[in-house]
């Protein structure tokens, strides 16, 4: 006799490269969108040496995510943007957006439709959890 498999209630997903992928991702892009919005730039920094700066930082943060600790966007661009003395006109939630817009379009990975359609016509429930904002 062979092992039944049991049909699971409920399948979690998680957005990044598993639904979903950013393709020609550019993070300088960030940047570079949210540089008009700036109000407080002390040190005179350039879009392109905030890119650096934060590139320094996410760097040193992935070795906290190896571990379990991990920050969400806005909290991430708090850290570094009022270490570097930056301040926008704008909330960092609307930052975030335009940030996440100019970085790349999102793009449905593939054959997820025919997956997603598969599961819902036999019942099994989805959900996606992420830590995007």
């Amino acid at each position: 006799m062979g092992l039944q498999m049991k049909k699971p209630e409920m399948i979690l997903f998680d957005y990044g490269h598993t639904l979903l992928c950013e393709p020609g991702f550019d993070a300088l892009r960030c940047e570079e969108a949210a540089f008009p919005y700036i109000v407080e730039n002390p040190l005179h920094l350039t879009a392109k040496q905030i890119y650096i700066e934060v590139q320094k930082l996410f760097e040193r943060l992935q070795k906290g995510r190896d571990v379990g600790i991990e920050i969400n966007q806005c909290q991430f661009m708090r850290l570094i943007y009022e270490y570097l003395g930056l301040t926008f006109s704008i909330s960092y939630e609307e930052l975030e957006e335009i940030e996440w817009t100019a970085a790349s379009p999102g793009a449905v990975m593939p054959n997820t439709e025919k997956m997603l359609a598969y599961l819902e016509k036999t019942g099994i429930r989805t959900a996606v959890i992420s830590n995007i904002d």
